[in-house]
């Protein structure tokens, strides 16, 4: 009987601890980003082909504010995409919105349009997050997404306008006096039920140990007096 006590309690210990570790991986899905854009070749996107902005074996990728972009990424099908082909480039049409204009070369399907006419592309002066669309040629192009609402085609590099930096810095300041977002207490909290939980499986697994050494002295008395 006390076995079967202590055996419930683990197995619902183990049940929370997997339920835990499934609601956190959601959740962590939720708010990562990948770093990479789409491709998309109709209008639900699906089968989007991948441009990985983490990709840089030939050349590291560089945003300046006066000379544009330079260096490659990965994009699949479209070979590596290079952004200061000596035939075109791309570069800040306005630098203090982040507002992009150029081209960029694909290996493998040629020009990718960054200022097609009735779209654009923006990298956030603050934020370095990129949004909008871009339009590659060829027979591997399509409409290239940047969209950090959808962590799929999330692209934040490191460059910011800093003049731009400045007021968001002072932008963070006057939020961090607020005190601690009610996220960062939501998983402070979760955090410390986690370490409650392992602490109480070791305790009954501790406990089991306890008992069924007790249970199995007692059984082996028991039996040596019937003999």
């Amino acid at each position: 009987m006390l076995l079967k006590t202590y055996m419930r309690k683990i197995i619902f210990i183990v049940g929370i601890f997997v339920i835990y570790f499934c609601i956190a991986s959601m959740v962590e899905a939720d708010i990562v980003v990948s770093n990479q854009a789409k491709v998309c070749r109709d209008i639900i996107c699906e089968n989007s082909e991948i441009i990985n902005f983490n990709i840089s074996e030939n050349d590291s990728f560089f945003i300046d504010k006066e000379k544009g972009l330079s260096g490659k990424v990965w994009g699949g099908g479209l070979g590596w995409i290079t952004f200061n082909p000596s035939d075109g480039g791309v570069s800040f049409a306005d630098d203090t919105t982040g507002l992009l204009k150029g081209t960029a070369l694909s290996e493998t399907s040629g020009v990718i349009n960054f200022s097609v006419t009735g779209q654009k592309v923006i990298v956030d002066p603050t934020t370095g997050e990129w949004n909008g669309w871009a339009w590659a040629s060829g027979p591997y192009g399509g409409w290239i997404k940047f969209d950090c609402n959808d962590p799929s085609s999330c692209v934040r590099t490191t460059w910011r306008n800093e003049s731009e930096v400045e007021n968001s810095m002072t932008l963070v300041k006057k939020e961090s006096e607020k005190g601690p977002s009610s996220i960062s207490i939501f998983f402070k909290r979760i955090k410390e039920i986690f370490i409650t939980i392992i602490n109480n499986f070791f305790n009954s697994f501790e406990n089991l140990f306890d008992g069924t050494k007790y249970l199995t002295l007692n059984t082996r008395d028991i039996m040596s007096y019937s003999f």
